[in-house]
């Protein structure tokens, strides 16, 4: 994508390739949030023109054993273990589980395993997330969100990242992370903090340090009961300065 002043002058701004897959029946976008917002200052008349190349191709067909996987998970074929997970339970195979998580491996596998162990009782851990969790490790997907624009809300995705943090799933963890950094907000950043820190999540805590690195911001959430505190004590230093003037600096 570029654009330009003319057609067929040099590009006052240009961008690489970029790969976006937009999946059938769900909401999708792409774009560049400040597109040339510089650039098109250089302007003279106010008129440009957007060049853009749009390369289709079919997205390739699924993988058939993530497909299966999940069925075996849904209809419970050759389970081995029972969750009890406060109402809900849930059927599933010891091997897979421990395949994928030290966790599940060291509960079912390791010195300490109890003997054949059928039914284990989850007690930490929400049902739906703990359906996702599972979900997840069979087929290394999350399951198809009902809410808007296809995607989890925050609360979801802040317990799922604790739920793939405890049982070691770091892929899982990662894409959690990852999605909750776009979720910043001034509402937000105070329990982002806090999980980023509790959980190591140095991805997180660096985007909700980058979200506080405007004074206005700073200042506004500092007001807020507790926050400095717990800032001082978990947090890097150096952000609070902007938060605060010194005597010198106001003379």
């Amino acid at each position: 994508m570029s654009v330009h002043a003319k057609e067929g002058q040099a590009p006052l701004a240009s961008f690489g390739p970029r790969k976006h897959v937009i999946s059938p029946g769900r909401f999708s976008s792409v774009g560049y949030p400040r597109f040339v917002r510089s650039k098109l200052s250089q302007l003279g008349n106010g008129c440009f023109t957007i060049r853009c190349v749009l390369v289709l191709q079919n997205e390739s067909s699924p993988l058939e054993l993530p497909g299966r996987l999940e069925r075996m998970l849904g209809d419970g074929t050759g389970a081995d273990v029972t969750f009890r997970v406060h109402s809900r339970e849930f059927r599933a195979h010891r091997s897979i589980l421990a395949a994928q998580s030290p966790l599940f491996h060291a509960q079912f596998f390791g010195p300490m395993m109890e003997k054949d162990m059928p039914r284990v009782e989850v007690i930490d851990v929400d049902p739906t997330i703990f359906g996702m969790l599972l979900h997840y490790i069979y087929t290394d997907s999350l399951p198809p969100s009902q809410g808007e624009g296809g995607q989890f809300n925050v609360s979801v995705m802040q317990h799922l990242l604790v739920a793939a943090d405890k049982y070691g799933v770091d892929r899982l963890r990662l894409m959690c992370e990852e999605q909750l950094c776009d979720m910043i907000n001034m509402d937000m950043v105070k329990t982002m903090l806090a999980l980023a820190n509790q959980h190591s999540c140095k991805q997180l805590k660096e985007a909700c340090l980058a979200f506080m690195a405007s004074p206005q911001v700073l200042g506004a959430i500092l007001e807020t009961d507790g926050f400095k505190e717990h800032f001082m004590m978990d947090c890097r230093p150096l952000p609070l300065e902007w938060g605060t003037s010194s005597p010198d600096s106001r003379r």
